[in-house]
C-alpha cells in the first residue's frame, strides 16, 4: 500500500513538472520577461495575498462541509488537498480535474466516494452562488451609471442563477 502511494505521488509530481515545462516551452521567455518586469510589485503582492486568502477560505469552507457530511480529516490534510485540487483545476480541462483529484484523495482513505462527490458538488454550488450574488450586487451598482450595456439582462441572469440555489436551502 505504501509503494502505491509513493508511486502515485511520483506520478503527480512528474505530471506537474511536465505541465510546467510544457508551458515554459510554449511561452517565449523573450515576450514574458518584459511583461513580468513591467508589473508593479505592490499590486502583484496584493494579488498574491488575496489569492491565498481566498484559497484559504475556500479550504476552510470545504473542510466544514466535509465535517458536516461526517468526514473528519485534519485541517492540514484538507488544506493540502484543496491546494492540490486548485493546481489541477488550473491545468486540466474544464476546471473539474482538481475536484476529481480531491474526491479521489479523500475517498481512498475509506470514505464513500459518492458522499465526497456530493459534498464537493455542494462546495461548487455555494461558490457559484456566491459569485452570482456578487455579480448581481455589482450589476445594481452599475445600473444607474449607464457605463455597461444590457445590465438589466445581467440582473435577470444572475438572479435566475441564484434562485435555484436558494430553493435548495
Amino acid at each position: 500500500m505504501q509503494t502505491k502511494r509513493i508511486l502515485l505521488s511520483v506520478v503527480k509530481i512528474v505530471i506537474s513538472l511536465g505541465l510546467i515545462i510544457f508551458l515554459l516551452v510554449k511561452i517565449s521567455p523573450s515576450r514574458l520577461i518584459p511583461v513580468l518586469k513591467a508589473m508593479d510589485p505592490a499590486y502583484l503582492a496584493a494579488a498574491l495575498i488575496l489569492f491565498f486568502a481566498s484559497s484559504l477560505l475556500g479550504s476552510v469552507q470545504w473542510h466544514m462541509l466535509l465535517r458536516a457530511g461526517g468526514i473528519t480529516l485534519p485541517f492540514g490534510t484538507t488544506f493540502r488537498l484543496y491546494f492540490v485540487g486548485l493546481f489541477f483545476n488550473n491545468f486540466m480541462l474544464g476546471n473539474l480535474g482538481g475536484d476529481a483529484v480531491k474526491i479521489y484523495d479523500v475517498s481512498r482513505d475509506g470514505n464513500d466516494p459518492y458522499q465526497v462527490f456530493a459534498i464537493t458538488l455542494l462546495d461548487r454550488v455555494i461558490g457559484i452562488t456566491g459569485l452570482c450574488i456578487l455579480a448581481l450586487a455589482a450589476s445594481f451598482v452599475l445600473l444607474p451609471t449607464g457605463i455597461v450595456n444590457y445590465v438589466p439582462v445581467y440582473i435577470v441572469i444572475f438572479a435566475g442563477c441564484i434562485a435555484p440555489a436558494l430553493s435548495l436551502v
